[in-house]
This record gives C-alpha cells, structure tokens and sequence, in this order.
C-alpha cells in the first residue's frame, strides 16, 4: 500500500518524511529536558528495530527496543491526531510520528484560587516559624518550592506581598480563630506587663493577654508612647483592649507581677468589670523572690558560687570538657547545666547537677589526661586555675559536694514549687499548697538545734557544712519568707483552694482563719454573679460540700477520680452544676484562674524573637500583626477543648472500673453466701 494511503488510515496528516524527522528530533529534545531520566537512544542514533516488544505500564504505552524501553505513545485512552494516533494504537513506525507521540511529563492543572492557597501556606510557615520574609528570594528555598510544587515556578509569592497583603489575610484569619475561641470561653482571665522597646527609647510597650482553659492567647501590644504607666492607665488601656475583644463580661481576674502600677491596675479594674473576682499577684515571681532572698545568704551564696566556678571552668574550655564528656560516657554521667541569667531557679539546676555527677567530677581531674592538660598550660595563671580546680574537686580536705548536698536540699523544694506553679494548666490552688508546703519546709530549716540538724548530724556530714546549715538558720530569713507567704495567700487563692476537689482531703488541715476568709469570698462571688438568693445557698452547698457531700451528688469516686485519674476540677463541678448550681458556678469561675502571669513572660520572649535588631526599622503595626501570628498560631494548636474531651473520657472509664469491682465484690459476696448455706 503506498506510503500516503497508510498515513491516511492512520489517520496522520504527515505529508512527507522529511517533517516526521523533525517531530521526532523536537520531541527526543522535550523528553530530554523534562525527563531526563527516562532511558533513551543518544541523539542522532540509528533507530533499532531488534525484538521490538510494546507493553503498558502506568497507562503509558512502553516499547522495548533490543533491551532498552523508551515511551512510544500518549497515555493509554488518550485522544490524539495524525501521527499521534498512530503510535497510541501500537504503530512503531519512527518515521510516521510526530511530537505528540512523545509526550512531556504532564502536571496536574491548578487554579488561581489552588496557587493562592499554596503561597497562603508558605506564608503562614515563614510567620509561624519566624523566618525572614526575604527568605522567599532566596535561591534554595525557590529551588525547594518548585521541586515539591513545580506548577509554583513563576508564580510563588513575592517579598512585598508576604509584607503587605498577605500578611493582613493571614492576620484576619488567626484573628477570627482567637475570636472563636473566646466566645466557647465561660470566664477568661487576663494577664499583662509594660517593658520599654529596646528599637526606641521612647516607645513603652504593653501586652495584654487572656488565659482560659490552659490556653494563653496574644490580645494585643499598646504604644504607650510618652504616656506615663501609671495604674489607672494601665487598668484603662486593658479595658478597651478587652472590649474590642467583647470579652469584658466574662473576664474575673488580673493576673500581673508584684508592680506597685500593676496591683493599683487589677484594684481599678475592680469598678471596670462587672464578674471581676480580684487581681492575682503572679506566684511564680513570688516563690522565685523567696528563693533569691534565701541566696542572700552569705554561706548559701558561697556556695553557689562554687558550683557556678565548677560548671563554667568545665563548660568554657575544650580539653577539660572532652575528658569530661568521655568519663560521663564511661559513668553513665549526665551533662552539666550553666545557670542562666535571667531565671534565678537555674542556679539550682546548676548545682543538682554538680551534685549529681560527682563520681563523673572525680574522675575527670584524677585521670592521667587531665594531669597532662596542667603540664600543657604554657600561661601561669591557666596552670593555676586547672590546679585550683582539681583540688576544689579532688581534695580530701574539699567539702564542696557536702556543701552542695545542703543548698540543693535547702532551696530545690522553692525550685520544684516554681514548676509546679507555672504550668498552662495549673491553678490557684495549685499555688496555695505549694506556698503551704514551702512555709513548713521553712519552719524545718528554721529549727536549728532540730531535727533538720541532727538529720544531717546522722548522714556525718561534715562539721564545716554543718556550720554554714547553722548559720542560715539562725539568719532570720523565716521572717522574710512568712511575710511573703501572707502576700501570696490571698482571699481568691484560698477561695480556689477550698474548691477544688483535688485538694478536699486536705480542708480538714487548712488554717481556719484561712477557712473563714476563703468562705466568706465564695458566698459573696455567689451574690455579685446571681444574686441575693444564690449567695444564701451557695452558703448550704458549701457546708454540704465539705462535711455532706453526697446530699449535693458528690461522691467519693468523683473526688478520687480528679486526684488520681487526671479528671479536670471544672469538669467535676459541671457533673454536679444540677444538684448545686451556685457553687458549681463560683468554683468553675474560680478554677479558670492562672496562678501565674507566665503568658506575659513568653510575649516577652516572642517579642524578643519577631522584633530582633533585624528587624529594628520595621513599622509597630506589622510588627503587632506578626507577633499577633506568630504566638497565636502555636497557642491555639493545643486548644483545651481536646484536654476536657480527654478528661470526659478518663472519668468514664474511671466510673466504669469502680462499677466493675463494685460487680465483682457483690459476686464473691453471692458465692460466699452459697458456700455457707451449702455448708450448713
């Protein structure tokens, strides 16, 4: 059949051979850049028509020429003309194809609106993860984009527009995701502090924050300006930043530092808020106040200044460190904490891990290495120091890790408090057992011919660290730590404390003039909430609560389940809210308080890292809107709902295990009955 009638049939419309040549070359070309993994003859090769064998693999027709495959067709189904159809029916006539019998890799087909919302989520990455929005004109990230998104290429999103529009849509949107969360809150308290802008000694700046549920969520950061901070402005500038957040009906507490300007704030709220329960002085900075007055101490202070001189002479030089690092190895040692400079609680961390590596200490400066070390030294006063630091280690006379023992055991509890206290989810009455275990560990370490000291008589410690132990408690230092105790235990706390039901065991053991206050401010949060009438019976289901709980549902498996089965308080009082609804309502209100301003402190430090020296020169507003993102964005990603949902289950199976043993003891019951009666 002539040549023409065949491509006729086919359906081609290649009218000589001299085209179908070309078709080829430009489609090898194609093949070549978009493929070039795809095994093919080098150009300019004679076709081999060897054992041609067509099989189909992922839709694409594959010919198998003398042990190579190459594509020979469009994928199977594929509308086609002229050449093109030939080859897609099976034809593997070279010279009969055109272009489109060799076809590129094909990529899925994206809208405007799909391209939008794929540089929507690189910006939303470059914000949440504080990245330089000049990082989307960096060479590798582009190359990085359009290899994961080669449908980018030429149109990802541009620095200005990360700056400028994209930024408001991505800010609107976290926005409207506080907003929700705000409004499925039944109370919210909020948290603030004032710090000057380091870019501008004239700007001051002031966060303002709300808590609810174990979320801290970023309100917004007022330009004072000139504007003095005094109390009433500050307790101004938070109301209208709640009310544009239309939440100032169900905010009840200010929590802030020890700031005179701050406590005058939370006392003018007062008249500003209508559920306003009182102004919480956060416990953190309180308990780590105690801490730092313990430390004022001469023999606590000398002693942490050795530990300090133990972890920065190893940690600031590289062959001590090395033989360090290998002796830990060997031990099974753990790596030495550098107290920080700004939280006052590492230099405890710092010396627990002296004390606890001792062996590892030991070994380090007794080793032949370190001998070596000394004998390297070519400057005297780095001799002196390796020696001096080998015989503050290794002497027989040394008492160090004895004085150490003791300042660990004298202030590790304030530590421990300090964590107890600053978790998201922990609680005023949280802080009020925690200042009550620390004043009696005072009053222990107060007792100076005591049992405290003849404790340590017993462990023979030695006579030099017995004599600092004794001068630290006949310094006086109770007296400081009481009056802050007082300052910390307010009518609020104590109030918090005798609701929750973690804690009920412990009611019996509570100050009673603690009791009595705590009261008198649940019954009085009852009539300013509901009125006349619900403060008179939240005073009944009060006592029931303490001396006749089950008369208002409360029994004691639902007590047991929020101390030992992680079943949240407010979620013990919403199962009996039916049987005692004014109380149920004051202790949820009063269990959604923080104890501590820590939401403040972690503004703080994601100030530090959005408003960097690198960014000195940007605007406020896009600084706001950027930090507004950045901490949201993380916040709102452990949303408390989860927890409450996750606490809802483990008290239902709680409730669920105790049915069980109740069954089973009735059951043994039953058979010991038969047994008896079988018996007689």
């Amino acid at each position: 059949m002539p040549e023409q009638q065949q491509q006729q049939q086919a359906g081609g419309q290649v009218q000589n051979a001299g085209p179908a040549r070309i078709g080829l070359a430009r489609s090898r070309h194609a093949l070549d850049a978009e493929d070039p993994s795809i095994s093919k003859k080098p150009r300019g090769a004679a076709p081999s028509f060897a054992h041609n064998e067509i099989s189909t693999v992922n839709g694409q027709k594959r010919e198998k020429r003398g042990g190579q495959t190459t594509l020979t067709g469009l994928p199977v189904g594929a509308g086609g003309s002229g050449a093109g159809s030939s080859a897609g029916s099976g034809s593997s006539t070279g010279a009969g194809r055109s272009a489109s019998a060799f076809p590129v890799k094909v990529y899925p087909k994206y809208s405007a609106a799909d391209i939008e919302e794929h540089n929507e989520a690189i910006a939303i990455f470059l914000y949440g993860c504080n990245q330089p929005l000049s990082l989307v004109e960096h060479p590798d990230f582009q190359q990085m984009v359009f290899t994961l998104a080669p449908h980018m290429k030429g149109k990802l999103i541009g620095r200005k527009a990360l700056a400028t529009t994209m930024l408001d849509k991505v800010y609107e949107k976290t926005q409207s995701k506080v907003e929700g969360f705000l409004q499925e809150q039944k109370y919210v308290a909020t948290s603030t502090d004032a710090w000057s802008s380091s870019h501008n000694a004239g700007a001051h700046v002031l966060n303002v924050n709300a808590i609810a549920n174990g979320t801290s969520v970023f309100l917004d950061m007022v330009f004072t300006g000139a504007d003095s901070q005094t109390g009433n402005y500050i307790a101004t500038q938070v109301e209208s930043v709640l009310g544009k957040w239309n939440i100032l009906d169900k905010t009840v507490a200010f929590v802030t530092d020890w700031g005179s300007n701050m406590v005058k704030a939370g006392e003018c709220l007062q008249e500003m808020l209508p559920h306003y329960a009182g102004g919480v002085n956060c416990l953190q900075h309180l308990i780590s106040n105690g801490l730092k007055d313990f430390a004022k101490n001469e023999s606590v202070a000398s002693v942490m200044a050795k530990g300090k001189e133990v972890v920065q002479y190893l940690t600031g030089r590289t062959v001590p460190r090395a033989i360090y690092d290998e002796k830990k190895q060997q031990l099974g040692g753990t790596a030495l904490v550098k107290a920080g400079t700004t939280r006052f609680g590492s230099n405890v961390l710092s010396m627990e891990s002296v004390e606890r590596n001792e062996k590892v200490l030991r070994a380090t400066v007794s080793s032949d290495k370190f001998d070596s070390f000394i004998q390297s030294q070519s400057k005297a006063t780095d001799k002196e120091a390796a020696i001096k630091f080998k015989g503050l280690i290794n002497d027989t006379s040394s008492v160090l890790f004895s004085d150490i023992k003791w300042a660990v055991d004298t202030l590790a509890p304030f530590q421990s408090a300090i964590k107890e206290v600053e978790g998201d989810t922990a609680k005023l009455s949280d802080g009020y057992y925690a200042v009550q275990a620390l004043t009696k560990h005072v009053e222990k370490i107060s007792a100076a011919q005591g049992s405290y000291l003849n404790m340590m008589q017993d462990d023979d410690t030695p006579a030099q660290t017995l004599a600092l132990a004794f001068d630290f408690a006949t310094s006086g230092f109770a007296e400081a730590w009481d009056t802050r105790a007082k300052q910390a235990t307010t009518d609020l706390v104590v109030a918090a404390a005798i609701v929750d039901p973690r804690y009920k065991d412990k009611l019996s053991s509570m100050p009673a003039a603690d009791v009595v206050r705590g009261e008198a401010l649940i019954e009085q949060l009852a009539g300013r909430m509901m009125g006349q009438q619900a403060q008179t019976k939240a005073k009944g289901q009060l006592m029931n609560y303490k001396s006749r709980p089950r008369e208002i549902g409360i029994t004691p498996a639902a007590v047991a389940a929020t101390q030992t089965a992680g079943v949240a308080p407010e979620t013990f009082w919403t199962d009996i809210s039916h049987s005692c609804a004014e109380l149920s309502e004051v202790a949820r209100m009063l269990l959604s308080i923080p104890p501590t301003s820590a939401t403040s402190e972690r503004v703080f430090s994601a100030v530090s890292q959005v408003w960097d020296t690198g960014r000195s020169c940007m605007a406020s507003a896009r600084v706001r809107k950027l930090l507004f993102i950045y901490f949201n964005r993380k916040a709102l990603s452990r949303d408390g709902a989860v927890r409450d949902a996750e606490d809802f289950a483990a008290y239902v199976k709680w409730l669920d295990s105790l049915n069980n043993e109740e069954e089973q003891e009735k059951q043994q019951q039953q058979q010991q009955q038969q047994q008896q009666q079988e018996q007689q």
